[in-house]
């Protein structure tokens, strides 16, 4: 997509809806996720292919004034995989000191994806034994109770130290079908993030309401560390 046309996607809130129609989106997904399979120990281990060079795609350096995301499902090379699909914003100043608008498109894969294909994890920092816990809703209707069973913190997050909180706001179709899920508030972790968008994407969630027209609620979950 061209910048001024991704600025127009930004504004309208209208991401998940575009790149279903976008040539270009088609092809970096398809581009960027061949690397990540092709280049992973996995599958050079099963195929004797040589990895894929690919060069690195620098963030640009300045402010991060405004991001969208969206879960696509992909597949590559007969696997199905669930990657978040990010544009962001950036504001970038030169060294001449005239600023310019960035566009910076890339994906976030989930971190099971990672152990499948044998790619390298994120190394464990070393501190205080903890016990992850995570702020659950109290089950007080059938959806507060899917929800505390759906929940969990991803162990690389909590080797790692990572804590933090993602408010979701979440459409649910009239049989419970989850329509949409939109990020409020992101944790600052791809690891946080993606398990709780994970707990949505594609499921079916207890709805007791008899109305035809869709839903929203707004969804909270708090990753803590806590030191034994």
């Amino acid at each position: 997509m061209r910048p001024e046309h991704l600025s127009a996607v930004l504004e309208a809130g209208t991401l998940c809806q575009s790149i279903q129609h976008s040539r270009h989106a088609s092809e970096f997904i398809r581009q960027q996720m061949q690397i990540f399979v092709t280049n992973s120990p996995a599958f050079n281990k099963r195929t004797h292919h040589h990895p894929i060079v690919n060069q690195p795609h620098k963030e640009p350096d300045g402010v991060d004034e405004k991001d969208a995301r969206c879960p696509v499902h992909t597949k590559v090379k007969g696997k199905k995989f669930l990657i978040i699909y990010n544009l962001e914003k950036i504001k970038h100043v030169n060294t001449d000191g005239k600023s310019q608008d960035i566009y910076y498109e890339y994906l976030a894969i989930a971190s099971n994806y990672f152990y499948k294909l044998e790619h390298p994890q994120l190394p464990a920092h070393h501190h205080k034994k903890t016990t992850p816990t995570i702020s659950k809703p109290q089950p007080q209707t059938p959806l507060d109770l899917w929800m505390s069973e759906q929940i969990y913190y991803p162990m690389e997050a909590a080797r790692s130290g990572i804590e933090g909180y993602t408010t979701m706001k979440i459409w649910i179709g009239p049989q419970g079908k989850i329509q949409s899920v939109r990020f409020s508030k992101s944790s600052g972790s791809i690891l946080l993030d993606n398990a709780a968008m994970g707990m949505f994407v594609g499921k079916t969630v207890p709805n007791l309401s008899h109305s035809k027209k869709s839903k929203k609620i707004t969804v909270t979950i708090k990753y803590t560390l806590v030191q034994n």
